[in-house]
């Protein structure tokens, strides 16, 4: 996610230390950001400290599904099993593959989802010996502390803290606010149903509805930070956010918008796509009341029937929310505690 990767930089150069931004698979430059291709840790032992940073990176499921995916399409690896292995040498490192001076840090990291993967043994083993190697690991929300603490014994190396993306350069509330609300969907609900919705809530508020593309993208690469920072003064001046998208209820948040965020009510699921990660986020900032329970366990259960009953909620929580200035406290809070949380292990 591009704002994570900002998020690392921008919180870096804060600190005033010379570092270096890597992927593993092909992506080496991206909007603002350049970054350096490794396949191999080998290619880091010049460095002192090795920083984990955010999103899926450290779950075996993810390692197991899209990164394996990746590799195969991506970097011409012949099946899964050995895709797997190179994210998990990446990734879970025995103790081994670094000199013991290395420092590693898995920051902002979410371990939903995981359960599946660590009913493999050794994947379970690599994991802990992983945390325990860590100086620290550091997740994002709730339910990945807990689930990366049943998985490791409660070892004291993982705390919880916050979505890396928060330490992006963010601006103050914006003082105007034009007749509309900024909106982006690609999650929960179908294109169709996504169109109704807004066209319902435009109705209820007489707003107009103000389309972001946050998902894909169709303009040259070029581009890509320009339409992501004008898609940041969209949103900052807007009335509200509605959304089924997680990142970008987050980036609502930075940029002192209300988001509020569509949610289905699946069964647990093992995907960086699950529903779980949204509610978990609007929960850790007091904003429960602005996450949206819908019916149906995929994008086309949703009955067109229920979008004017939802779209009423969607109103009714925004009319109830107080001033911005109030109910971005939760947000602020957790995001100026966590940049704490993390300035200690580098200062």
């Amino acid at each position: 996610m591009y704002s994570v990767d900002l998020g690392a930089r921008h919180f870096f150069d804060k600190l005033g230390l010379t570092h270096d931004l890597f992927v593993t698979q092909k992506r080496p430059r991206l909007g603002a950001l350049r970054h350096r291709l490794v396949r191999s840790l080998e290619e880091l032992r010049g460095y002192d400290t090795i920083v984990y940073w955010g999103d899926f990176l450290n779950n075996p499921m993810w390692g197991q599904a899209d990164y394996a995916l990746r590799d195969i399409k991506r970097h011409g690896v012949e099946d899964l099993g050995q895709a797997y292995e190179n994210w998990q040498r990446l990734y879970l490192p025995d103790e081994s593959t670094l000199p013991a001076s290395t420092r590693v840090l898995a920051l902002g990291g979410c371990f939903i989802g995981m359960e599946a993967a660590l009913a493999d043994a050794s994947v379970s083993e690599s994991l802990r010996r992983f945390v325990q190697r860590s100086e620290a690991v550091v997740v994002r929300d709730p339910a990945s502390f807990g689930r990366l603490s049943e998985a490791t014994q409660a070892d004291p190396h993982v705390s919880l803290g916050f979505d890396c993306a928060s330490l992006m350069r963010s601006r103050a509330p914006a003082q105007w606010r034009g007749p509309y609300f900024a909106y982006s969907f690609g999650r929960a609900l179908t294109a169709e149903n996504a169109s109704e919705l807004v066209r319902h809530v435009e109705r209820l508020t007489k707003l107009r509805g103000v389309p972001i593309q946050w998902l894909g993208r169709t303009w040259p690469k070029r581009f890509t930070h320009t339409r992501f920072v004008a898609n940041l003064a969209l949103m900052r001046h807007a009335r509200f956010c509605l959304t089924d998208t997680y990142h970008f209820a987050l980036n609502s948040m930075s940029q002192g918008s209300l988001p509020v965020c569509i949610v289905r009510d699946e069964p647990p699921a093992s995907s960086t796509l699950n529903e779980l990660k949204k509610s978990v986020l609007l929960g850790m900032v007091g904003l429960d009341r602005a996450v949206i329970h819908i019916a149906g366990e995929t994008k086309r259960e949703v009955p067109q029937a229920s979008l004017p009953h939802v779209a009423q909620k969607v109103v009714d929580t925004v009319s109830a929310t107080p001033a911005h200035s109030d109910w971005r406290a939760g947000y602020t809070d957790r995001q100026r505690a966590f940049e704490a949380q993390l300035r200690q292990h580098f200062l």
